[in-house]
């Protein structure tokens, strides 16, 4: 499953983009996304999980918008082969 990503902007013009996960909440539940926004902090700006916790979101920050990506790629990518796994 490739991530698909989609952006948006918040009230305060910081850019957000979205994916969807694997996970969702039940059978008609709520569908969680992979979420990264974009921060302006001491002059600088990075680019920072904002996810579901399900999703161990708010745990880690980038300087670049790719290694946020890549990163996120590679957690979705774990779930997936774990996934695949149960029985």
């Amino acid at each position: 499953m490739k991530l698909v990503w989609e952006m948006t902007e918040d009230d305060n013009g910081n850019t957000i983009w979205y994916a969807d996960s694997p996970y969702t909440e039940g059978e008609n539940g709520k569908h969680f996304k992979w979420c990264i926004e974009q921060e302006l902090r001491n002059n600088r700006i990075w680019y920072c999980e904002r996810h579901a916790d399900e999703l161990g979101g708010n745990v880690a920050e980038w300087r670049s918008l790719g290694e946020a990506k890549r990163s996120v790629k590679e957690q979705h990518e774990t779930i997936l082969k774990q996934l695949v796994a149960l029985p």
